[in-house]
């Protein structure tokens, strides 16, 4: 009987030659990954073709990131795009120049859980918490206004990246995220989308009515609907590195 290897990933599955590694592979995530270190113990995690991608990136000026997003409704999902771009920044060792995130709107509808549940709740601030949200850290929000605040007020937390950051509308078909420097582009597969049924769910924090805040961060586990369910089928990421980008 075959059984499933005993880890988050898959082996590097070839593409092309860049010298003398694969300049695409496979990650299959089966397991809940902590969201302080998602891209190392993920994407980074292929120490061989990560080091590639980071040699022909380092020393480079005007290295920009674009992603394609058609998921991130809850303040949970959209603290995880701004930690993701973070850790993208520092395990490639660059610096963004420009950010350019293309979101699909938010669907007009009271606050609901995945699995259609109301909830009575009203967007407002609360600035004294790290968090300054009033609804709980997996529950939809009710509209692209408020959703976009709340975004912008995540990406500022991060220190480190840069202030140039457009938010424009969904492209249709469009599911990617890519990292360029106008010489080499990396783009980064993820079904859907990046934030796409990723819920935080931490022991002892109820999952529909916990704030993002009343979480420490070094707590926060970020926990896949697909790997959740019965047949545990994972979610795959997809990475390729394109050296004909121009």
């Amino acid at each position: 009987m075959l059984s499933l290897p005993d880890t988050n990933t898959l082996p590097i599955v070839p593409a092309t030659m860049v010298g003398n590694a694969f300049n695409a592979f496979n990650v299959m995530i089966r397991k809940d990954v902590s969201l302080q270190s998602f891209v190392k113990d993920t994407i980074a995690a292929h120490n061989c073709s990560w080091s590639v991608i980071r040699g022909l990136f380092a020393g480079t000026d005007n290295v920009t990131l674009t992603i394609v997003e058609k998921s991130v409704d809850t303040p949970f999902r959209c603290y995880l795009l701004a930690s993701f771009c973070k850790q993208l920044q520092d395990e490639l060792g660059v610096y963004f120049s420009r950010i350019h995130i293309k979101l699909a709107p938010v669907k007009d509808v009271p606050y609901t859980t995945d699995d259609g549940c109301i909830i009575s709740s009203s967007m407002s601030l609360d600035k004294t918490k790290p968090f300054p949200c009033t609804i709980p850290a997996n529950i939809k929000f009710d509209t692209t206004f408020h959703r976009n605040i709340y975004l912008a007020m995540c990406f500022k937390r991060e220190k480190g990246l840069t202030d140039n950051v457009k938010v424009s509308r969904f492209s249709l078909r469009c599911r990617d995220i890519v990292i360029s420097n106008g010489i080499h582009s990396v783009i980064i597969r993820s079904g859907e989308s990046l934030t796409d049924d990723w819920e935080i769910r931490t022991h002892g924090y109820h999952p529909w009515t916990t704030y993002l805040h009343d979480i420490p961060q070094e707590k926060m586990m970020c926990s896949h609907r697909q790997v959740r369910s019965e047949g545990k089928r994972g979610l795959l990421l997809s990475v390729e590195l394109d050296t004909s980008f121009h």
